[in-house]
């Protein structure tokens, strides 16, 4: 019965790991040894994003892309290091980056939620959707493994909401452009319902080689196909012999 139990145990634990998707990953240099520690919620889609920067030479992170433009992508390697719980992705992250030595790693700061990001370090405020502050963290990083989310960076300074009710700001910005953030648009629910729509409409799929690849917008695919966005839309409305290009959600066409 003991052995049943354990036996239980243990196939309830690799199950939740196969239907687990988030977790840790690494981008390995093969050449060199050197690689790139990060955490996802998705697998699949993070590899697709990394490798399609590294593609368009637009990569946020300039030593990974550096070193991909010198030795190419046969040499780089994406591996799953660790599956993780959502909710423990950033502290994870962070204890692989204080094991590893700065020579190690293309992380550029070895924080956690960092990306290849250089404003990182500089202190921000967590507002109100009405401008008032309602925290203060050190840096970005800080923030992203407070708010237990991603990416702030791209998002900071900018009229953009996070979790429906919060808006990122580094505080010297915030100090200097007190007026213009109080004039940023509080939305109503229906303005989230069409701006949401409105990203969806621009969800583009690629289909090439039996392998189904997903972009935000034409100007992503422009860039991981090399071709103009005139040339995106034209396939849109016809078809490729290379390719095919569709709108992930052509209902909301």
């Amino acid at each position: 019965m003991k052995y049943l139990v354990v036996s239980f145990k243990l196939i309830t634990f690799v199950v939740n790991k196969l239907n687990m998707n988030s977790g840790i990953y690494k981008i390995v240099n093969l050449q060199t040894g050197k690689y790139y520690v990060g955490s996802t919620k998705d697998f699949k889609r993070r590899k697709q994003c990394h490798f399609s920067r590294l593609k368009c030479n637009t990569h946020t992170n300039k030593h990974l892309q550096n070193a991909y433009n010198k030795y190419g992508v046969d040499n780089f390697k994406f591996e799953i290091i660790e599956y993780v719980k959502e909710e423990m992705l950033l502290n994870v992250e962070q204890s692989y980056l204080d094991n590893s030595e700065i020579k190690e790693v293309y992380n550029k700061t070895q924080i956690a939620g960092a990306g290849g990001y250089d404003n990182l370090l500089v202190a921000v405020y967590v507002l109100d959707l009405s401008g008032n502050i309602i925290n203060e963290y050190p840096s970005i990083s800080e923030a992203s493994r407070n708010l237990n989310t991603y990416f702030l960076s791209q998002i900071c300074n900018k009229d953009k909401i996070l979790k429906s009710k919060y808006r990122i700001v580094h505080k010297e910005f915030y100090h200097k452009n007190i007026n213009k953030i109080l004039k940023w648009k509080n939305y109503t629910r229906e303005d989230k319902e069409r701006s949401r729509l409105h990203l969806l409409r621009q969800k583009v799929i690629v289909i090439e080689n039996n392998e189904t690849i997903e972009f935000n917008n034409q100007k992503e695919v422009a860039d991981y196909l090399n071709i103009t966005r005139e040339r995106v839309r034209q396939i849109l409305k016809s078809s490729s012999k290379k390719f095919e290009i569709r709108y992930k959600y052509p209902e909301l066409q």
